[in-house]
């Protein structure tokens, strides 16, 4: 399968033309959190690439939601301050009762509104045997728990695991007879998971966070520490579309899967992140594009296929490991004090 570039190019100048923010000042912000209002608020830089990016996505988010607001933290700076807005875009959700909840996601309509959705249902859903089958399927990700009425110290735990992640994906209980176990569906990826290890609070938290990583991430400012920490490989596939990022995740998925255990597959925004095409070894403006890196080792692997397969991706990986690919190696950066006179 070919990602075609000048198709979501031509898109995307589409998307620009159609796109447009409808800012609020400052009393209509205060209106609209205010009282017992829900309201979900992008604080932007309109000058900002990111922010950019985020206007048409919100164009289709305010197509099904109606508690949408924006602020423009080039002309309102000061209300920006004074919510500690430090980069843009920033997405927070207002409960109408003082809490609230920063948007952490990928910056999509798809995403954002299954956040809007989640933070406005309860924490955690009472499941019944009618209820349950379908609250399984409501969200991305969903966590069941079946706990025995005499295992409070389990439900406790719960509670606790489902106020921590509630942002991330929905909760549900349901009490049962038997032994009580957890079981987690990441509906996105059609994966399911069950333990009954619920001794502790870490490793519920293990579990879940397990269970609801998608095996093709986003990689982002929010989410390169966690990349860079987790000891594993990763690879990279730039492209300047969201489309063409989704369709990649489409046909890379199986081969994700296959490595999980060793490499982190990312999709990046090749708009918002295009200086990394320099430390990755791609031509710049040469998009889609994907590359390989070895942090362990220090490696880079550029791809150098016309095309991006899953097929041939699962080759270049194969043949890395193999050592039938030499790492990129950068041109040296030129010693300025070899130019510098030896008085000063």
């Amino acid at each position: 399968m070919r990602i075609n570039t000048i198709k979501a190019v031509l898109f995307l100048a589409n998307t620009a033309l159609v796109a447009a923010w409808n800012h609020v000042d400052e009393a209509g912000f205060i209106r609209a959190v205010g009282g017992h209002n829900l309201a979900l608020v992008a604080f932007v830089e309109p000058s900002s690439a990111a922010s950019q990016a985020l206007e048409s996505e919100w164009e289709k988010i305010s197509e099904s939601e109606k508690t949408l607001s924006s602020i423009d933290c080039s002309s309102l700076a000061q209300l920006c301050k004074d919510y500690e807005i430090i980069s843009y875009p920033t997405i927070r959700f207002f409960d109408g009762h003082g809490t609230i909840t920063p948007y952490r996601g990928p910056r999509t309509s798809q995403s954002i509104i299954s956040f809007l959705r989640r933070a406005a249902r309860p924490t955690l859903t009472q499941l019944d045997e009618k209820t349950i089958t379908a609250f399984q399927s409501i969200d991305d990700a969903v966590i069941v728990a079946h706990i025995n009425p005499r295992d409070d110290h389990i439900q406790t735990l719960y509670k606790s695991l489902a106020y921590r992640y509630h942002d991330r994906a929905s909760f549900g209980l349901l009490e049962t007879d038997e032994t009580s176990t957890i079981v987690c569906y990441n509906n996105k990826d059609n994966e399911q998971s069950t333990t009954s290890d619920l001794s502790a609070i870490d490793t519920l938290s293990s579990f879940v966070e397990a269970c609801i990583r998608p095996l093709v991430g986003e990689f982002s400012r929010r989410t390169e520490v966690k990349y860079a920490q987790s000891g594993k490989s990763l690879v990279y596939f730039l492209a300047e579309t969201r489309e063409e990022r989704e369709e990649y995740v489409e046909i890379i998925r199986p081969v994700a899967k296959k490595y999980r255990d060793f490499i982190s597959f990312v999709t990046v925004d090749a708009l918002e992140y295009a200086p990394m095409t320099k430390v990755l070894g791609l031509p710049g403006r040469s998009f889609p594009a994907l590359a390989v890196e070895n942090p362990a080792r220090g490696q880079i692997f550029p791809f150098t296929e016309d095309e991006i397969t899953a097929e041939l991706v699962d080759e270049f990986i194969v043949d890395i490991a193999g050592g039938k690919v030499k790492p990129w190696a950068p041109l040296p950066i030129p010693d300025p004090v070899s130019h510098a006179h030896d008085e000063l």
